[in-house]
């Protein structure tokens, strides 16, 4: 017995060694297959031995189905979903593949916890230019209530200023049939609270917030939106120009590519209170492409640079919505 099972061990019982006349291993089966045709095909060598083979093959339940022949190709799957630790053959970066023409797969790769959450609990719209979809902006810290024991685990570290590589994972999500990027993050919301023993949940916190408001929003366009979003500057003046954006889209470029005050835990929420709809189309004056960065890093200097328009950030407290993220109790 102890020969047997270590030269063909069994993934359920009973199981089927199919061997030909000459005495060789043809396939490995279940009791599902043992009936007059493929016994009769094994015994005249008919071929049906090899149509086993093919879709029958020996499978180990203890290793992932349907990878490197475990089980067949894939083409039989519905959902994929995998988490790993760092490797050196994968490459740092994010991706949001289209699946097809309806549908989209997500791989986040060597991020920590906290990244994953972020991009998971992200909405837009946000754009930017044509590398930047909507879909990958995230949650800023300002949202996020830490309540674990241990908040270090959800982050990653550095060393002599060289990132480790413990507390970063890669991620990947995969539907085989066509998927809206919100369904997918869905699961992906799932699958972090799962893999990582979390909890989360909405509240209603009251907070000390960046709130934007506008004297008249006349000033601020025709209150439609004509074409994409652009920000751009007029070299033969120091002005930028900010043509068809939302204010949700200027929210997602101060978080996406200014953070600091508006994307860390101890910043400031930003809130909507102009209650325009529509894109601006507004010039912001002595800003430049030298020094633009610095300007929108600082809410108070983007305020005199928007103050002709009278639209401008004030610190004030709001009740606003915040991720709040816990050990899971069956995790403790």
């Amino acid at each position: 017995d102890s020969v047997l099972h270590k030269i063909l061990p069994p993934s359920r019982y009973p199981s089927i060694v199919w061997i030909d006349p000459d005495g060789i291993y043809r396939a490995f089966t279940t009791r599902a297959d043992l009936n007059d045709e493929n016994v009769r095909g094994a015994i005249e060598k008919t071929g049906s031995l090899k149509a086993l083979r093919a879709s029958v093959s020996s499978i180990n339940l203890k290793r992932p189905l349907f990878i490197d022949g475990n089980g067949g190709s894939g083409q039989q799957m519905l959902w994929y979903s995998t988490l790993s630790g760092y490797s050196d053959r994968v490459a740092d970066g994010y991706y949001l593949m289209s699946a097809d023409s309806s549908g989209y797969a997500i791989a986040e790769t060597h991020k920590p916890i906290l990244y994953l959450i972020m991009l998971a609990y992200g909405t837009g719209p946000f754009y930017f230019d044509p590398g930047v979809l909507a879909d990958h902006i995230r949650l800023p810290k300002t949202r996020i209530q830490l309540r674990v024991k241990d908040p270090s685990r959800l982050q990653s570290h550095t060393a002599d200023g060289v990132r480790m590589t413990d507390n970063v994972y890669t991620y990947q999500l995969i539907s085989y049939k066509p998927q809206t990027m919100q369904q997918l993050k869905n699961i992906m919301k799932d699958d972090i609270q799962k893999y990582f023993g979390l909890e989360t949940k909405w509240e209603k916190i009251t907070k000390e917030c960046l709130v934007l408001t506008a004297a008249d929003t006349t000033l601020l366009g025709d209150n439609r939106v004509e074409g994409k979003p652009s920000y751009s500057f007029k070299r033969e003046r120091d002005n930028m120009y900010l043509k068809n954006v939302l204010v949700s889209n200027l929210f997602g470029y101060l978080i996406e590519y200014t953070g600091g005050v508006y994307n860390e835990f101890g910043g400031y929420p930003l809130v909507d209170e102009t209650g325009y709809k529509g894109g601006l189309d507004i010039m912001l004056e002595d800003v430049t492409g030298e020094n633009y960065k610095e300007v929108f890093q600082d809410y108070r200097k983007l305020n005199k640079a928007m103050s002709k328009f009278n639209i401008q950030f004030k610190l004030a407290k709001r009740e606003v919505d915040v991720l709040v993220i816990s050990d899971a109790q069956w995790s403790n």
